[in-house]
């Protein structure tokens, strides 16, 4: 009777640990599959417009109530959105791009976040990594939009 209850038991923690493996989308090997955005692309696009906007606001204006929270904020989520952006298109210049935004804005991030703690910012690299991004974005959509 004993061995059953941890047979049982057993066979629960398999059936459990299995089912977290496919909702994790992994097979039932363990391993995972693939990143797969579930945003459209246009939608993708529009937040990431969206965040690089609100983000050149605060950069332009630095007296702005908790700037460099923001700022932090805005660069993290845009990075994310680009790091998302990554995996839309299996065309190494467009990967190479995405993923130059999400390391300019995550640059930008890491900036905010140690002004944050010292009280005082490189705005000479939220402006230029901000430049390369806005050069990034165009540049990418010369080629796919």
């Amino acid at each position: 009777m004993k061995s059953s209850k941890v047979g049982l038991v057993l066979a629960s923690t398999a059936i459990g640990l299995f089912g977290l493996n496919v909702l994790a989308g992994a097979d039932e090997s363990g391993k995972s599959d693939a990143f797969k955005p579930v945003a459209s692309l246009h939608s993708l696009m529009e937040a990431q417009v969206d965040y690089f906007k609100g983000l050149g606001k605060l950069i332009n204006n630095p007296d702005a109530p908790k700037r460099m929270k923001y700022i932090h904020r805005k660069a993290e989520l845009l990075a994310e959105l680009a790091n998302v952006n990554v995996h839309h298109n299996k065309a190494v210049d467009y990967r190479a791009w995405a993923a130059s935004v999400r390391d300019d804005a995550m640059v930008i991030a890491k900036e905010a976040k140690k002004a944050r703690k010292s009280g005082s910012a490189d705005e000479a690299v939220f402006k230029a990594k901000f430049a390369n991004i806005k050069n990034t974005c165009g540049a990418c959509h010369d080629v796919y939009q």
